[in-house]
């Protein structure tokens, strides 16, 4: 009887303890940091331009340090280092697996214009495509370069996210309370123009068609919200004022910053209509701020310790 009892009242303890929402569901598309970049198919005549192009090109998108590139000898070692054109998804998703790669960027001439398609390492899909039609009336070798660095720049403006969450290092855990707030670190990378007072939103990326993820393809959910209170070399520090449950707010959860976020669409997007990235996201609306988690939390915890005492109290009445 009193190990019935006891079992009873720590279940109830644990239920009450492991009832929260679980972690990211299938589906949602993840942090990008390993991408392999194949050289670009041109025709054999100016293959040794499109070789210089393609050192420019690996050096322009690990600038901010927020990609790990597989290199040449890399790929040479997988025999894979040769120029690509349009990937199937079966050729993507056995190209992903065996360079270990998050995404797969082919760059290729077809007559006058170039396109340049990222896919996913993963399942093969589309995360992004954009061609460019190059001047008829100026040789191809002078101006590919500029070319492939304009698409590059679009690329990098289609991202939906510009930071992702670390672990401190000391503290390790992902959001930390310091001096009545709730703070997490986010890694930028280096060269953003993120400032004191942005906002920021913790995001989900999943597919809604087989568009390009990155345009018409993906949908954002926004599960958490605040606002950047220091900026550090490749790093800034959060407030977190809002979100739908803190514990969600993990390693490599995709982060987005809104202002910075629109002066990468002005100043990089290759068309106007290019700049409206992403279907309109919308807001959990389990949404709350952290503060009313806080007070949420008071009466579990009274309740746990109320149980936790009838415990004691049952121990010693058997």
């Amino acid at each position: 009887m009193k190990a019935l009892i006891l079992n009873l009242i720590l279940a109830v303890a644990v239920g009450a303890i492991v009832s929260v929402p679980g972690s990211a569901k299938a589906g949602e598309y993840g942090l990008i940091r390993r991408l392999v970049v194949f050289p670009v198919l041109v025709p054999e005549e100016i293959s040794d331009v499109a070789e210089q192009v393609w050192w420019d090109m690996r050096e322009q998108l690990t600038r901010d340090r927020r990609f790990l590139l597989a290199s040449k000898y890399f790929l040479q070692k997988k025999d894979v280092y040769q120029p690509r054109g349009a990937l199937s998804p079966a050729d993507a998703i056995i190209l992903g697996k065996l360079l270990d790669a998050h995404a797969l960027v082919v760059t290729y001439l077809q007559k006058n214009t170039l396109y340049m398609v990222v896919y996913s390492g993963e399942d093969g899909s589309l995360f992004w495509k954009q061609k460019l039609n190059l001047h008829q009336s100026i040789r191809i070798p002078r101006q590919l370069g500029k070319a492939v660095n304009a698409l590059v720049n679009d690329f990098l403006a289609s991202l939906p996210y510009q930071g992702f969450q670390i672990v401190d290092a000391l503290i390790g855990q992902s959001v930390f309370e310091q001096d009545g707030a709730e703070l997490s670190k986010v890694e930028i990378g280096k060269g953003s123009q993120i400032q004191v007072g942005d906002p920021v939103q913790w995001i989900r990326l999943t597919r809604v068609n087989l568009e390009p993820l990155f345009a018409d393809g993906g949908r954002i959910t926004v599960f958490a919200e605040g606002k950047v209170t220091k900026v550090e070399p490749q790093h800034v520090l959060v407030e977190v004022t809002r979100a739908k449950n803190k514990n969600e707010i993990n390693e490599a959860e995709l982060v987005r910053f809104p202002a910075e976020l629109k002066r990468l669409n002005e100043n990089m997007a290759i068309e106007e209509e290019l700049k409206r990235k992403i279907s309109p996201e919308f807001i959990s609306n389990e949404i709350e701020s952290v503060n009313a988690q806080k007070n949420a939390n008071k009466p579990l915890a009274s309740s746990l310790a109320w149980i936790m005492g009838m415990v004691a109290y049952l121990l010693l009445a058997f």
